[in-house]
């Protein structure tokens, strides 16, 4: 195996907005500075070679990579991700022999096998060494119980009219690498577009090894296979791959097996020109009563490059513990030639094209008054004007990650369940992923890791360099492990595109490590609530606005009853029914080291910022009534409080630009926390707002009464005189925000596709 250590991609955004809060609490002056599918909850499971139900997953924890051992140790401190190691599969090709003498074959049955031509056709079931350059192929036509067995000893077939490899008729057929040699199955026919045509003989079978049976790659030696008129191994039933080392280019799909792929050992890499790196069809039952469709990584290391998707399963996906698995699409692949229009368009430095970039964005907006106001929009706004798959992992049902040392970079979502698919067994997609453990380094353009329906983190270590979105579920639920994201739009997003309602986030366990740049971002947005009993979170960025984009915006409530959250940047809502939680609306908050510790100096909780933010809000069980309280940064005090019951807070500014214009409610009623109010000279009274008195109950010429809308009163929630605009409609939202930079095409698949 070869060994290749990457450092982790830092990547911050820049944040400047001053930022606009609130709700109602006490408010005191602070001057130093997430169903359809219930099935899909249980989706936890064994990696098995067949699962007879493969929904039905068992509730297994694996362990993490070797790569990358990292776990959460339960105290509240400040974690860095540890450097990715990517773990390569032996070429066999670098142990590629001049194979030119005579072909020859040995058999257990003499009269098992005819030749006519370049063309040997095996009849009878039993045990057939081949070596030698044969420029012709082999036709298995056995007998239904026949086992076939083809042992490759130093042989090069090579074949331009025909499949090198057809197996017409067998019980099971098995190609088996000796150990010590080095064979090649070359397939020189003129690709063909269509991958769905039915195959009729050798001539036009779709791959350079093609078999109606059930059909396993194995042995110790090494095989290249060259696919150049279609797939490069395609089986109509089961496909299994052991042990050897294994190299398989092809025009259109790697490895695929209509009824399953199960990758036992080895060493291999796939090439997949103009399809998909691994790929089942079928997803339907057999008559033995094993669900069909699944692909099972169960041990070996695999190198997948591809112009579409790297796993494409018609049914289920699992990947075991000890697995070394690395996948590159689209315009991260850098060793397929382009098949794909997709990456045609894509820029002509490759994988650098597809990096999300950390730009800040800017915006117009029509707007009269100041204070308040906001606006943003939910993943499902994403462009599709290009229908390619170019997913990492991607079922049509569940992914079930249980262990394994996953890299993926991926022009489309790295991890995928698609919900809604009707599958051939009756039933409908559950749309799942579950996360049980492992070492996942994920950066892609779209989705880090996406579930039509539900997305569980049980353990594991997580580590999203780059991405759109980072996890993105209609509920997502963090029981464990160690998740950072660095996201351009959301980190965590729980999304109602697939189902209109119930979206949430729950954060039970683990530690959770969120950032985004500034603009119309939300580090964490929740289309229903989010929920907290353990756990560590700490979100960095979203919006310096607040309100409608921020550090996290829910449209229901934000509910922390254990654990500890950590919040910088725009505020929209806060914790309500909640352990205590203290609020510093408009706080400058520095880059550096931070600790927060009570009178006595004992530690409650660290976090790191690797940029400067606006506002913080801390919400956690270690937060005592009555106990004083300091925020530190590197040993000098930055925030002291004595914390009150419930939440409670402050403002150093008021809304956005209140300190230029005087007055300006300090923000969107969205927690249990109002807004402080800026007067003309930039002041913090939280009793004044300019000339006008701030007075729930009254409304004046320039009252920032939240439930008020007359002359300059900033109402986000109203849009007349001239109050902030509220948060525009899906129709009054562009597909496309402008950015300060370059901003990759993220246009492939929405949130919620199907593709």
């Amino acid at each position: 195996m070869k060994k290749l250590t990457i450092l982790p991609i830092v990547l911050a955004g820049a944040f400047a907005l001053s930022a606009c809060s609130g709700q109602n609490v006490n408010i005191s002056q602070n001057t130093e500075s997430s169903g359809q599918a219930d099935t899909a909850a249980d989706t936890t499971a064994e990696s098995t070679s067949q699962n007879d139900n493969a929904s039905e997953e068992a509730t297994q924890t694996g362990s993490t990579s070797e790569a990358a051992e990292q776990t959460w140790d339960g105290t509240y401190n400040s974690m860095n991700p540890a450097t990715a190691v990517i773990v390569s599969a032996s070429d066999a090709e670098d142990q590629k022999e001049s194979i030119s003498g005579d072909f020859k074959i040995e058999a257990e049955e003499p009269d098992g096998y005819s030749q006519s031509g370049q063309t040997i056709t095996i009849t009878k079931g039993g045990e057939y060494t081949l070596s030698g350059a044969l420029d012709g192929n082999i036709v298995i036509d056995a007998g239904d119980d026949d086992e076939v067995e083809l042992v490759l000893d130093g042989t090069s077939i090579t074949c331009s009219d025909a499949a090198p490899i057809y197996v017409v008729n067998a019980d099971s057929v098995k190609i088996t690498a000796k150990d010590g040699s080095y064979n090649e199955i070359i397939d020189e026919r003129s690709e063909r577009t269509d991958d769905e045509e039915e195959v009729t003989d050798a001539s036009n079978a779709s791959a350079a090894i093609y078999s109606t049976c059930d059909l396993t790659i194995k042995g110790q030696g090494a095989l290249v296979v060259e696919g150049g008129y279609n797939n490069g191994i395609h089986t109509k039933d089961d496909l299994e791959v052991k042990n050897l080392t294994l190299k398989v280019t092809a025009a259109n799909n790697g490895l695929k097996g209509n009824d399953s792929v199960t990758v036992e050992s080895g060493e291999i890499i796939v090439i997949a020109e103009g399809g998909d790196g691994i790929k089942t069809k079928n997803s339907d039952v057999s008559s033995k009563g094993n669900q069909k469709g699944i692909v099972d990584i169960q041990g070996g290391t695999i190198d997948i490059y591809t112009q579409f998707d790297g796993i494409d399963a018609a049914y289920d996906v699992y990947v075991a513990d000890g697995v070394n698995l690395n996948i590159y699409t689209g315009t991260y692949d850098t060793k397929s030639d382009s098949k794909s229009a997709k990456a045609d368009a894509a820029d002509a430095d490759g994988s650098e094209s597809a990096n999300a970039d950390a730009a800040a964005m800017s915006y117009e907006l029509d707007f009269g008054g100041f204070g308040g106001f906001g606006f943003g929009r939910d993943g499902s706004d994403k462009d599709n004007e290009n229908t390619e798959s170019q997913k990492g992992i991607k079922s049509d049902n569940a992914v079930v990650i249980n262990g394994g040392n996953i890299n993926i970079s991926s022009t489309d979502d790295s991890i995928h369940g698609n919900a809604g698919t009707e599958l051939e067994n009756g039933e409908s997609g559950v749309g799942t992923v579950t996360i049980n453990g492992g070492t996942l380094t994920l950066e892609t353009a779209d989705d880090g890791i996406h579930a039509d329906t539900d997305l569980t983190v049980n353990n594991g270590y997580i580590n999203i360099t780059t991405c759109y979105e980072g996890l993105e579920g209609h509920q997502i639920t963090v029981n464990g492990g160690c998740t950072w994201v660095y996201a351009t739009d959301d980190a965590f997003n729980a999304s109602t595109a697939y189902i209109n309602n119930g979206a949430m986030i729950n954060i039970n366990g683990g530690y959770v490590d969120v950032t985004t740049p500034s603009g119309d971002t939300d580090a964490v947005d929740s289309n229903g609530s989010y929920e907290q009993t353990g756990g560590y979170v700490v979100v960095k960025g979203g919006s310096s606005m607040g309100q409608n984009a921020g550090s996290v915006d829910v449209d229901g409530s934000i509910s922390v009853t254990g654990g500890a959250i950590v919040a910088v940047g725009g505020i929209c809502e806060t914790p309500e029914n909640s352990c205590n939680a203290y609020v510093a609306s408009g706080q400058s908050m520095a880059s550096g080291d931070y600790e927060l510790v009570d009178a006595d100096g004992e530690e409650i909780l660290t976090f790191s910022l690797s940029d400067s933010y606006s506002s913080f809000w801390v919400c956690s069980e270690l937060l005592e009534t009555g106990t004083e309280y300091n925020l530190n940064l590197g040993g000098s005090a930055v925030l002291n409080w004595t914390q009150e019951d419930g939440t409670m807070g402050g403002s150093s500014s008021g809304g956005l630009f209140g300190n230029l214009f005087g007055g300006g409610s300090g923000g969107h009623g969205g927690g249990n926390m109002g807004g402080g109010h800026g007067n003309n000279d930039g002041s913090v009274d939280p009793n004044q707002s300019g000339s006008a008195s701030v007075d729930p109950g009254q409304s004046g010429n320039s009252a920032a009464d939240p439930g008020q809308n007359g002359g300059t009163a900033v109402n986000p929630g109203q849009n007349g005189g001239q109050s902030a605009p509220g948060k525009p409609d899906s129709s009054e939202m562009p597909n496309d925000m402008p950015s300060g930079g370059d901003v990759p095409d993220m246009s492939n698949g929405s949130s919620g596709d199907t593709v």
